[in-house]
């Protein structure tokens, strides 16, 4: 039995479980700057929460005196009261985003700087019901 992979890139609509959201060159490394950026569908209302592993994640560092995402960012967007944001390398991560109080679409942006700088990413999109979910209203870091 064969598996369906499911990509997405800039611009796109991600309406399966499991797509991929790769940087547009994929799988070679991309220096394009701007934005780009996906949104995500919950298939069904019980979704609760959407996992996302960084299979590849390497994009501008972070500052190095703050800590904080200044140049290249990923932001996830959503009309909950969570946010998140990532910079760097992320290779082998993972996070978990509550999306359980919304109906509206998710959007996954990342902001590049103009820069010079090769970059790439692969991050799997998995879907979790609310049987499976963690705990309600946060957003938990883990590693592969």
């Amino acid at each position: 039995m064969k598996t369906l992979i499911v990509s997405a890139s800039c611009g796109q609509t991600a309406t399966n479980n499991a797509t991929y959201f790769v940087n547009p060159d994929f799988p070679s490394l991309s220096s394009q700057a701007g934005v780009c950026e996906i949104t995500v569908k919950k298939l069904v209302p019980q979704i609760s929460q959407l996992r996302l592993d960084f299979i590849h994640f390497t994009i501008g560092q972070p500052n190095r005196k703050t800590g904080i995402c200044e140049k290249d960012v990923m932001r996830v967007e959503s009309s909950t009261n969570i946010e998140f944001t990532v910079c760097g390398i992320n290779n082998g991560q993972h996070v978990y985003i509550d999306v359980e109080d919304t109906t509206d679409p998710i959007k996954i942006v990342m902001n590049l700087t103009k820069e010079s700088y090769d970059r790439i990413w692969e991050i799997k999109l998995v879907s979790n019901k609310a049987y499976v979910a963690l705990v309600h209203n946060t957003v938990a870091v883990a590693r592969l």
